[in-house]
């Protein structure tokens, strides 16, 4: 790389981690105008709104919009953890995980239910926890016309009706449905814990 080349990119990362101190964003989303810091953090986003998913991984049926979001399953067939808690030593595929888990030390249930006393740590639960009330389902499955509160749980459901088991255990032939039922086979039948 030329020195030229060299002092552009050196000249782009500076102005990047400067953005990040003014809060300047720059970038706007093309498709829902949210804007973005760096060029990298808007094109990660604008994958959100597509419905590719080009990045396979070969041990399980899963796709991913994203190459980093791949890394981070693959994880899960090694059992490579390297984010570790500073207060509890409870280790992470992802720093993302590692982070939404530093909030349970700090017990800060900001997000209240209007209708009870719950409260919750994060707003995604608390979106849940509403759902009790107003018995919201709006992801149906179209071959039982059966109805979810969560997306994932749709996802999940359509597996009984493919019969698709992406969770291959590594050391036998066994297939599962769900990551759960892989984890508890492996304890069971082979000693290891996930």
């Amino acid at each position: 790389m030329n020195f030229t080349l060299k002092r552009c990119i050196l000249v782009v990362l500076v102005r990047d981690h400067e953005r990040r101190h003014t809060g300047e964003k720059p970038y706007p989303c093309n498709y829902c105008g949210k804007d973005f810091t760096t060029l990298t953090q808007r094109s990660a986003y604008v994958a959100t709104h597509t419905d590719k998913r080009p990045f396979k991984c070969n041990e399980w049926n899963k796709s991913f919009r994203l190459r980093v979001h791949l890394t981070i399953h693959k994880r899960t067939h090694s059992g490579e953890k390297p984010f570790t808690c500073d207060v509890c030593g409870k280790a992470f595929g992802s720093k993302s995980h590692l982070h939404r888990h530093r909030k349970t030390h700090t017990n800060d249930r900001r997000h209240k239910c209007s209708h009870c006393d719950f409260s919750f740590i994060q707003a995604s639960n608390l979106r849940s926890h509403l759902k009790t009330y107003t018995g919201e389902k709006p992801f149906a499955c179209l071959l039982c016309e059966k109805t979810f509160s969560r997306k994932r749980y749709l996802q999940k459901h359509k597996m009984t009706h493919t019969g698709e088991k992406p969770c291959k255990c590594t050391y036998c032939d066994n297939c599962f449905r769900l990551p759960v039922n892989l984890k508890a086979h492996l304890r069971r039948k082979h000693g290891v814990e996930p």
